[in-house]
């Protein structure tokens, strides 16, 4: 009686385990944006089929004949002054294609949904922009 008791106990901690481990391979991180679009990352994230590298970006969305876009700048700063005000507008680094989906509420700030997947690499998927009661889900997230 006892042995099978234990199988059991074993057969459930297993199958346990199966369920656990794929919700503990994908983590969610978000990236906070300022009012002016800018953000900052830490190590390289995957956006679309770009790598956007360590370093200060903006991102803002764009409507071309009325399909909406995803646009990253690098921005550097001058120097010139004291305050982060001061910032240089660099070249342009994704520009990728989104689609627009309804939310209920108006979003309170911009933020950038990214997902860890198993080879750790880092994938944005969503963007949120503040005062818009939509967010922008970008293509290519394939885990």
């Amino acid at each position: 009686m006892n042995e099978i008791l234990f199988l059991r106990f074993v057969i459930f901690i297993a199958l346990g385990t199966l369920f656990t481990i794929p919700g503990l391979a994908q983590k969610e991180k978000l990236i906070g944006v300022d009012k002016d679009g800018e953000f900052h990352v830490s190590s390289p994230i995957r956006v679309g089929d770009r790598i956007v590298e360590k370093g200060m970006y903006q991102i803002y969305r764009v409507d071309i004949n009325t399909t909406p876009f995803i646009v990253i700048r690098k921005v550097a700063m001058t120097y010139f002054g004291k305050t982060m005000g001061s910032m240089k507008r660099g070249d342009e680094v994704v520009r990728l294609k989104c689609t627009i989906q309804r939310v209920n509420e108006q979003n309170k700030k911009s933020q950038i949904l990214l997902n860890q997947n198993i080879a750790n690499d880092r994938i944005a998927v969503q963007v949120w922009f503040r005062h818009e009661s939509s967010k922008c889900i970008l293509p290519g997230n394939v885990f």
